[in-house]
């Protein structure tokens, strides 16, 4: 283990390799040309100050993670999930897809070229970052031509400090608008959300859960995780997808687990108010959170603890296994970088 993989929260470290894919298309509508991958040493990347992402933010994103095997194999976490979604992703936002199969070479290249930086099993994680924007300058709006795919990485540790669980604050707020790109990673949907993140984490908070734009109480989100109720009649609850919440990789994959050991599940509309009065578990689930335990709930007039995490931390566990490789892979989510 190196000095940049000791003592790992989850921060940016200085990789040593990314992965740049340039691309074009002939107008919108048209497939784009992408060029061959170039692994370069970690460093700036050159954009005209028109840039189309710089003004009008066209740009999405995907976070994933690799992990060391016990045998010291790298191990990719559901690598084409996340490669489909960076293509729903940038449909919603007029950029042009990345393929598939170009995103997981390129994931498979960088995680190899940044070997070194993968943490050991129990210790933490390499979080690669993949990025995909309009680099075309431009004045007025308009779908581009021209676009950039590009990889980067950094060890990482637990997002979370605490252990025994976070506090959310339930505020009566939309986290994005009805109708736009709740639904994509587009990188708009979480500036807006930092702000009132901060407002709430100098009063004790760590996070925020919003509710949906349509009103009634229904939560959506956090700023970067999909949350999950255990209620009494041992139903676990998430809210369902609709163009507010960002399909979880990590949600599905939990929802799948929970499947997988019988449990009563159910992707509906979750109110706030029925999490007050009758929730006995809540947790939630993203690819940086992994699964996270939330100790407790404010709404500003009401609150309410728990004191059950069974339910997260088995997940938890069962799902850092199998990303380490000690768990048998089921559900066909492991890639074998090596």
């Amino acid at each position: 283990m190196t000095d940049r993989t000791s003592a790992l929260d989850f921060s940016l470290h200085r990789s040593d390799f990314m992965v740049v894919i340039h691309g074009n298309r002939i107008d919108f509508g048209s497939p784009a040309a992408w060029e061959e991958d170039q692994l370069l040493p970690t460093g700036a990347l050159g954009l005209s100050p028109a840039a189309a992402v710089l003004s009008y933010g066209l740009g999405v994103f995907e976070g994933l993670k690799v992990h060391r095997s016990r045998d010291g194999r790298l191990l990719g976490f559901r690598v084409g999930d996340h490669a489909r979604r960076f293509q729903r992703s940038a449909e919603t936002l007029t950029l042009a897809s990345l393929p598939v199969e170009r995103f997981q070479a390129a994931v498979q290249r960088l995680a190899a070229a940044n070997r070194a930086l993968v943490p050991e099993r129990e210790a933490g994680s390499l979080y690669v970052r993949a990025l995909l924007f309009a680099d075309e300058p431009m004045l007025g709006l308009a779908p581009c031509r021209k676009f950039c795919a590009a990889f980067y990485c950094s060890p990482v540790g637990s997002y979370f400090a605490a252990a025994a669980g976070i506090r959310l604050r339930l505020l009566n707020q939309a986290r994005v608008a009805a109708g736009g790109t709740g639904s994509a990673k587009a990188i708009g949907n979480y500036s807006g959300s930092l702000v009132v993140r901060s407002r709430w984490q100098a009063r004790g908070f760590d996070d925020v859960l919003y509710s949906h734009a349509g009103g009634g109480g229904r939560i959506t989100e956090t700023t970067g995780s999909n949350p999950f109720v255990r209620f009494g009649d041992n139903t676990v609850a998430t809210p369902r997808l609709d163009d507010q919440i960002l399909p979880g990789i990590t949600r599905d994959s939990v929802l799948a687990l929970l499947r997988d050991d019988g449990e009563a599940i159910a992707e509906r509309d979750v109110t706030a108010e029925e999490i007050l009065g009758g929730g006995r578990e809540l947790f939630c689930t993203g690819t940086a959170w992994t699964v996270q335990p939330v100790s407790e709930l404010h709404d500003g007039r009401h609150h309410r603890a728990f004191a059950e995490q069974e339910t997260s931390r088995r997940l938890r566990e069962r799902l850092d296994r199998i990303k380490t490789g000690d768990l048998p892979d089921r559900h066909g989510w492991i890639s074998d970088i090596s």
